[in-house]
């Protein structure tokens, strides 16, 4: 996953390297290893963990409505991230 996001960083955010305001994020609703946040700390990746998305979701309250409206603004790949996936696993 880091590799991958080195990799996308180097091909498709370089010019945007100046802003700061741009920085990856990996979030889990689980925990990190310590040699994951070390990695991610050398490569300025910011972890959020379980606390720290729970702490985000309770400050971000939303009714079903809102989770609806969203639901039809995805991406229509989005929505189905296993058919792009899949094929991919048969090569």
């Amino acid at each position: 996953m880091i590799s991958a996001f080195d990799s996308y960083r180097a091909r498709w955010l370089r010019s945007l390297i100046a802003k700061p305001f741009i920085y990856p994020v990996l979030v889990t609703n689980g925990g990190f290893t310590s040699k994951a946040r070390k990695e991610a700390k050398e490569r300025d990746i910011h972890l959020m963990d379980e606390s720290d998305l729970w702490r985000l979701l309770d400050a971000t309250p939303c009714t079903p409505a809102d989770i609806e409206a969203m639901e039809g603004r995805r991406l229509p790949f989005i929505k189905k991230p296993t058919r792009k996936i899949l094929p991919l696993s048969l090569h």
